[in-house]
């Protein structure tokens, strides 16, 4: 009898290997957080096969960070983890054989979103846009490479909300808030938070700025009164243009 059962036992064993076998293999580990090892839950695991990308079998890691694929065909797969949140994995290739158990354990580096543009002229400290007491339009580095001007005030033409006049090759007058008119010099505008304009005569002369596409970082408009910030008679917006710093644009 006790042989018997022994028997019974082996041959129940061998079935059982047998039938995980044919069933696949296994993959599974744990994500943790890059720095810290904490557990991430909610990561989303997807593998497909090499050749055939639309097949797609998708997890979700629990609390303990941990996930697991069972019952996977022999073959070769591609792996990848992804998070709101979290830097984006590349895809790795991962090749399992019927019955095999393989680990892969995976740590994500958390990533801080940039919601809006960094901007400091509508209150003279570095804020996100969204955050800004006024409407404030930033004109972005890559305009300055992709845009030939002979005056920095020409990137203004595309600006929302700002009236311009060209008055020859170089001289350009430029406001918001208002008409337009010869000689204006309604808009403040600075340089480096140095004044750019001519106090004296209270306009702005675009052609005696001398700066360069090369040579500017930046530029922010502000519509709107900033006369809080900037002194009297500033109503009708702001002009800031920062320039590149000579020992970081060698």
């Amino acid at each position: 009898m006790k042989a018997f059962l022994a028997s019974l036992v082996v041959l129940l064993v061998t079935f059982t290997s047998l039938t995980a076998q044919q069933n696949g293999g296994r993959i599974f580990g744990t994500v943790t957080e890059a720095g810290t090892s904490s557990p991430v839950s909610g990561v989303s695991v997807r593998i497909s096969p090499v050749e055939d990308s639309t097949s797609v079998i998708h997890v979700s890691t629990e609390i303990s960070g941990e996930y697991a694929f069972t019952s996977i065909p022999a073959g070769s797969y591609r792996l990848v983890f992804s998070r709101v949140g979290y830097e984006p994995e590349s895809s790795r290739i991962v090749t399992i054989a019927d019955g095999e158990r393989k680990r892969i354990d995976r740590a994500m580096a958390e990533r801080i979103p940039l919601l809006g543009e960094v901007v400091s002229s509508a209150s003279r400290i570095s804020e996100k846009n969204l955050d800004a007491v006024a409407l404030v339009t930033m004109i972005p580095p890559r305009e300055f490479d992709n845009r030939i001007t002979l005056s920095p005030v020409e990137h203004l033409f595309t600006t929302a909300g700002v009236d311009m006049i060209q008055k020859g090759v170089e001289q350009y007058d430029y406001t918001a808030r208002g008409l337009n008119n010869v000689f204006t010099g309604a808009m403040f505008t600075m340089t480096d938070n140095r004044i750019a304009g001519l106090p004296a005569l209270k306009a702005n002369v675009s052609y005696l700025m001398p700066q360069t596409n090369d040579d500017i970082d930046r530029m922010e408009v502000v519509l709107g009164p900033a006369s809080a910030m900037y002194g009297p008679n500033v109503t009708n917006g702001v002009l800031s243009i920062s320039t590149k710093s000579p020992f970081a644009s060698l």
